[in-house]
């Protein structure tokens, strides 16, 4: 897993080199660096129960919108030799590296340019970069990872549509709960995941400095 973790930082590092120059690519870095060596932050954990009679249907305020449930990287180049623009992603070999190794991703394309990313997971997935989509403990239950809303589309409310999907999708699978994470300062991400039926199950602390951690998960009582 380390050498997959390193050669997929290479590769960035030559995108940003080959794409944003050399400027961009030192900035980057130390950030990275900065995030590697020292990181924290406080969560919510929800949880919704997978039953129809709790489904609410949502519907992007835009027309054109286009969903495709995506799970092997194959799949992503027959997506751009269509003509589907996935340049607003930061890496095309980290969502490919993703799908590798078992994480789905939803893509909402509005024409051809993308406008919304969420990954999902039925089993622990590593090739993710997210703290809580690593750490959860999730065998018994579907977990949405990281999501993303192309800023020219938010406020369209394509994040609970998707979340209402991918929902639909576990439930089909056979997994009676859903799980996901929000970092407690982060209010536009809380909305949309109270909006598509999650009740909040617990909160977790973190802290990395150097290569000591700690992390602390509590369930919020009266949460089963």
């Amino acid at each position: 897993m380390f050498s997959d973790r390193v050669d997929v930082l290479f590769r960035r590092a030559k995108e940003i080199l080959q794409r944003e120059g050399f400027l961009s690519f030192i900035r980057q870095a130390f950030l990275f660096l900065v995030k590697f060596f020292f990181s924290y932050g406080n969560y919510y954990l929800y949880e919704k129960t997978l039953n129809d009679a709790d489904e609410v249907e949502f519907t992007p305020k835009i027309q054109n919108c286009n969903l495709r449930i995506i799970s092997t990287p194959e799949q992503i180049d027959e997506l751009i030799a269509e003509g589907f623009d996935f340049s607003s992603y930061s890496s095309i070999e980290n969502l490919k590296n993703g799908l590798s190794k078992g994480a789905i991703l939803f893509c909402v394309f509005i024409g051809r340019e993308l406008a919304h990313t969420s990954w999902c997971a039925m089993s622990n997935a590593t090739a993710i970069y997210d703290l809580l989509f690593q750490r959860m403990n999730y065998q018994d239950a579907g977990y949405i990872g990281p999501c993303n809303t192309n800023y020219v589309y938010r406020g369209l409310r394509l994040y609970p549509y998707v979340l209402s999907q991918i929902c639909k999708f576990l439930k089909k699978k056979g997994k009676s709960k859903t799980l996901i994470g929000a970092s407690k300062s982060n209010l536009p991400s809380i909305r949309g995941i109270i909006k598509a039926g999650f009740v909040i199950s617990g909160e977790v602390r973190y802290l990395k400095l150097l290569f000591w951690e700690f992390w602390k998960e509590k369930s919020i009582k009266g949460v089963k």
